[in-house]
């Protein structure tokens, strides 16, 4: 990838340090068990990749200027907000999101993400989210907790069973809410054709969910507009994979699934006032209380699934969970 672009504050400068070199901690050496250090060699980009300096340096060079972001009036505020909202609309142009359909959401990962989809997506009762075998189980677990959940087979290869996925969506069709399906697989590396997979969640009813925390750091990934058969409703990916640092998350989706329903979180800049009474008000013990009790408890429990067939004959009962 072209790292030529110009550093804020600084005159415009091409970058001809080879690859290796643009990266942080690369040349560092580590103790080894026989003694004395050698230089570290990082074999576990796919979990985490080290930052570019350029990333750092750009970390640095705003942290003089940050403030607080949309809950400031001063010039540092409205600065940190400006470049907060920036950074939203460079990942939905970096991704092709449809700018009048798509929000982007700054999360702590893609697990975050993936969990926010199933906490606010509009789910029916004994609706059906197909996932596949060959998910990270962050793609598979948060869809236990509020549908029922149908696996996909994988081939001898690897490769997802494309037979099998286009049964399952006859075989569960009105009642298939999402197609949660990886970009690229953390295990094999195999990249599935997800626009491909599109558009036979949206010729079934359903939307597709895309874990891209393999498929970021690796391909260019472009959601295209709402109208095409092959968008991707939903794309999920960690920084921490793609050379940034620090634990951010981003999440796009269709503005109208966030924006529905009460907040995930409340307290800080989510309210504009609290005209609780005391007794009952979040600082008070039994606020405090009540706070801790909600947040143990999920937010509402798996339906009862029910038992259809397969096109083979067989039984097939999605995974129930309550």
């Amino acid at each position: 990838m072209d790292d030529a672009a110009a550093v804020p504050g600084r005159a415009d400068t091409v970058t001809t340090a080879p690859a290796r070199d643009r990266v942080a901690g690369v040349n560092a050496r580590v103790p080894v068990l026989g003694g004395g250090t050698r230089p570290y060699v990082n074999f576990d980009n796919a979990a985490s990749t080290p930052p570019f300096h350029r990333v750092l340096d750009a970390v640095t060079e705003f942290a003089p200027w940050y403030s607080n972001v949309h809950r400031g009036t001063g010039f540092k505020s409205r600065l940190s907000t400006w470049a907060y909202d920036e950074a939203r609309a460079s990942v939905a142009r970096w991704l092709g999101a449809d700018a009048e359909h798509d929000v982007v959401l700054f999360t702590r990962n893609a697990t975050e993400g993936l969990n926010r989809i199933a906490r606010r997506f509009p789910f029916a009762p004994n609706a059906v989210v197909l996932t596949t075998m060959m998910e990270h189980h962050s793609n598979d677990l948060p869809w236990r907790r509020v549908a029922c959940v149908v696996h996909v087979r994988v081939s001898q290869d690897g490769r997802l069973d494309e037979d099998d996925l286009r049964d399952r969506l006859r075989e569960h069709a009105g009642r298939v809410a999402l197609l949660a399906v990886t970009g690229a697989s953390n295990v094999t590396g195999i990249v599935n054709p997800v626009h491909t997979y599109a558009r036979w969640a949206h010729e079934a009813g359903a939307r597709i969910v895309v874990d891209a925390a393999q498929l970021a750091p690796h391909r260019a990934i472009e959601m295209r507009p709402g109208n095409d058969p092959g968008h991707l409703d939903f794309v999920a990916f960690s920084a921490h994979k793609v050379y940034a640092p620090f634990g951010v998350g981003v999440l796009v989706g269709p503005r109208e699934v966030f924006a529905a329903g009460d907040s995930d979180d409340v307290g800080g800049g989510r309210w504009t006032a609290w005209t609780g009474t005391a007794s009952a008000g979040p600082s008070s013990p039994s606020g405090r209380k009540r706070e801790r009790r909600a947040s143990r408890a999920p937010s509402r429990s798996g339906p009862r699934c029910a038992s259809t067939r397969r096109s083979d004959g067989r039984a097939s009962t999605p995974t129930r969970h309550g």
